[in-house]
């Protein structure tokens, strides 16, 4: 299994979906973020709460495939 998110979700509850993941039901999958957002400040924040990768917007298919496919 692989999650991608992002952390723009109109709800707002991208951080609940993760926190759900890994807190609640102690799951190991990767999570990938994606996000306009691109300084190293926010980057390390998505981090520290559980987040595997970050991939900026805008992306290109060929490298969401190539990332995706460091975790099979």
């Amino acid at each position: 299994n692989l999650y991608i998110l992002d952390i723009w979700l109109e709800d707002g509850t991208w951080f609940d979906i993760i926190k759900w993941l890994r807190v609640e039901n102690n799951i190991k999958a990767p999570i990938k973020l994606m996000s306009w957002y691109n300084d190293n400040d926010t980057k390390n924040y998505w981090f520290s709460l559980w987040a595997n990768d970050f991939i900026d917007k805008p992306f290109s298919s060929n490298e969401l495939l190539e990332r995706i496919n460091t975790f099979i």
